[in-house]
């Protein structure tokens, strides 16, 4: 008999998987088709804007359709196959309105980019403790 300030338990509800399988799910919504955007307009220089929206606005629904029909499939394989339908779509959309000339991505000259011997050793410290972490308590 729940009291006026009781604060009910989602995890009981058998529905509720916890919260990583909730952060999972949420994430297979967005992290398709951003992901499909990025790649595509690294690959294809003549890929059009749209093809990018399509994929951003594409992830949500197709996700959510192999959510709703094909639940009992894992979730990382319902994010890989709404990956290939989007990239499908930006295939289609680039193969019929490319554009004119392909992108050139922007070159900054007035940054340094070289590595400091200080951040090279640093990283392959983060490295070897890292790897010896593994070795210790695998």
């Amino acid at each position: 008999q729940p009291g006026l300030f009781t604060v009910m338990d989602a995890s009981a509800d058998p529905r509720f998987k916890g919260v990583f399988s909730f952060i999972q799910e949420f994430q297979g919504y967005i992290s398709p088709g951003i992901l499909a955007a990025f790649v595509f307009g690294f690959v294809f220089r003549r890929a059009p804007a749209a093809a990018g929206v399509t994929a951003l606005l594409g992830s949500a629904p197709v996700y959510g359709l192999f959510h709703w029909r094909l639940g009992h499939v894992p979730y990382l394989n319902r994010m890989a196959m709404t990956f290939g339908i989007l990239v499908a779509a930006m295939l289609l959309i680039t193969w019929c309105w490319p554009l004119p000339e392909p992108r050139v991505l922007p070159v900054r000259r007035d940054i340094d980019a070289r590595l400091s011997p200080l951040v090279a050793c640093l990283g392959g410290l983060v490295i070897l403790a890292v790897v010896g972490f593994f070795i210790l308590f695998w």
